[in-house]
């Protein structure tokens, strides 16, 4: 699938025009997913833009694993679920940390080449496997009543984002935007078995959903991006 992501390419600072107003429109009534949410701070950035008139309206859910103290206070999540996100409901699944930044920890185990890098002068190395609950969304959606369109989702699962997408199973034809984090070199891969960049575009595709824009990280330790999807008849 030949996409030119220059094209799309969003390299400036802080959130794009396009994601304040994909937020400052959203309607009431709709559901927001932070999969992979750690402190919450996403969501506390795209609540500067939902309109306060808005936010009692929406159901804004933060999945994550491991337990954050201000988590829920920093996103103002509906509901918040320690659990991490794949395709099967587990109750206990082994869950990699990285105890040099937590923002690492993944289900897939991290590549030499991650665990080779430094954070703060600490080896971003396995420090412990870690027992967790896996849920798919849409056995988390399937909680909700009349639910008819979820608005957004977004994915920080470090690897495994692919399937966070495709445990949304019936839900994936009420999703309008979904945003998720990839890894740009399959020679250099932050988490072994993670799917590279042409996967991610060629299912995303296959689900009837479109790349309106892509950010890269300059500052990550491998080279890293993000993509942001739009449903095509969105």
């Amino acid at each position: 699938m030949l996409i030119n992501l220059k094209e799309l390419e969003y390299t400036g600072t802080g959130c794009s025009s396009l994601k304040k107003e994909i937020f400052s429109s959203i309607c009431t009534e709709s559901v927001i997913i932070d999969g992979g949410c750690k402190q919450g701070w996403w969501m506390q950035a795209m609540n500067r833009y939902i309109p306060g008139t808005i936010r009692p309206t929406l159901t804004k859910i933060g999945i994550d694993p491991i337990s954050y103290e201000d988590t829920q206070k920093n996103g103002q999540y509906t509901q918040y679920i320690q659990a991490a996100i794949g395709l099967e409901d587990e109750e206990s699944v082994d869950f990699y940390i990285i105890g040099s930044e937590p923002g690492c920890n993944s289900l897939l185990k991290p590549s030499q080449e991650l665990q080779s890098t430094t954070y703060n002068g600490v080896n971003r190395e396995v420090s412990e496997i870690k027992k967790v609950k896996k849920v798919r969304l849409d056995t988390v959606l399937d909680g909700l009543s009349n639910l008819s369109k979820v608005y957004y989702v977004k994915f920080d699962l470090q690897g495994a984002d692919l399937d966070g997408v495709k445990s949304l199973g019936k839900y994936l034809d009420i999703v309008e935007y979904i945003e998720l984090e990839l890894s740009l070199d399959s020679e250099k891969p932050f988490y072994e078995d993670s799917p590279d960049l042409e996967e991610i575009l060629s299912t995303l595709e296959s689900f009837d959903f479109e790349v309106i824009e892509f950010s890269s990280f300059p500052e990550s330790p491998l080279p890293e991006g993000e993509l942001l999807f739009r449903r095509k008849e969105c």
